[in-house]
């Protein structure tokens, strides 16, 4: 399918509407403005490096995850077909994704919570993604400490 329809045009099916709550009741806050832009066109990603080339990624994708995400395999993929099915993740084959334009490649794990369910959790500090993230978000935008960010 993604083949046929190009990545942006697949994205922009895959997406649909999403789950992003009704702003309606924070038209007094000061991120409002921001928070509107973020559900009509997604979260920016800027980084300060140069895009990784394929030898770096692929070895990201040799690698592998973490241990617990071997540990709790049946979770996991309960829980990427439920996000698959909410149009909050694609699941592509590794061939299709390889020359996606700034790929980067994070390690996939689970925390596991006291008397809760796991959580799935990106390791962005593998090969200083998080490092290399700018933080664009602004300080108004910061109520939940440093969540944008």
């Amino acid at each position: 399918m993604v083949r046929e329809l190009g990545f942006e045009t697949f994205v922009c099916q895959r997406r649909g509407r999403g789950d992003f709550t009704n702003l309606s009741k924070t038209r007094n806050h000061p991120a409002h403005r921001l928070l509107r832009q973020y559900a009509a066109r997604g979260a920016p990603v800027v980084l300060s490096n140069a895009p990784w080339d394929t030898a770096k990624i692929d070895a990201a994708i040799a690698r592998g995850p973490h241990k617990s995400a071997t540990e709790y395999l049946d979770f996991l993929r309960t829980e990427m077909a439920e996000m698959v099915s909410r149009s909050q993740w694609a699941v592509l084959p590794y061939h299709m994704a390889r020359h996606l334009p700034g790929l980067r490649v994070s390690p996939l794990g689970v925390v596991p919570q006291h008397e809760r369910r796991p959580r799935t959790i990106v390791d962005y500090s593998f090969a200083d993604v998080n490092d290399n993230t700018l933080p664009i978000a602004p300080m108004e935008a910061m109520q939940f400490g440093r969540a944008l960010e």
